[in-house]
């Protein structure tokens, strides 16, 4: 997964959704809760004075493997975002060289890091398009990016 997520999302993409991934490290954490749970209540047959006992501790190592799964749960939600498309979105950039390429949006969103412009790239040769490294300075070139259903832009 590691590698599509790399070359699907910009950087700034993956930070804004850090910010708000708080809500998936507790469903994450939801979920690994219920599965003690049922281990503990219809596997090991609990007695009812047995349940409250799990019910309050099941708590912990249910947070603690959240922690331990964080980033297979970060991963794993970004790749399912790429599988459900809510909305097609293009942007068009500038193309300004100093001593590097640079592309500037019309909403002073700039793509400086060469991992992100080796993504853009690579989009544009697969759709037979010319390469960045070849436009001149003040060109404008248009990028594709979709969103997901939880609405993180990604390179299409």
């Amino acid at each position: 997964m590691t590698p599509h997520i790399r070359n699907q999302y910009l950087i700034k993409d993956t930070v804004n959704f850090e910010y708000n991934y708080w809500t998936f490290f507790f469903i994450g954490a939801g979920i690994i809760y219920v599965l003690i749970l049922i281990r503990a209540l219809i596997i090991e047959k609990c007695t009812k004075k047995n349940v409250r006992v799990e019910v309050i501790f099941s708590i912990f190592p249910a947070l603690f493997l959240a922690f331990l799964l964080d980033g297979f749960i970060e991963r794993t939600v970004l790749y399912t975002n790429t599988f459900y498309l809510s909305e097609n979105i293009q942007q068009d950039y500038k193309v300004k060289r100093d001593k590097r390429l640079h592309l500037l949006s019309n909403d002073g969103f700039i793509i400086i890091r060469q991992k992100e412009l080796s993504s853009i790239e690579t989009i544009r040769k697969e759709k037979n398009l010319p390469s960045i490294y070849d436009l001149k300075d003040g060109d404008t070139i248009r990028v594709d990016f979709a969103k997901g259903y939880l609405d993180i832009k990604y390179l299409k």
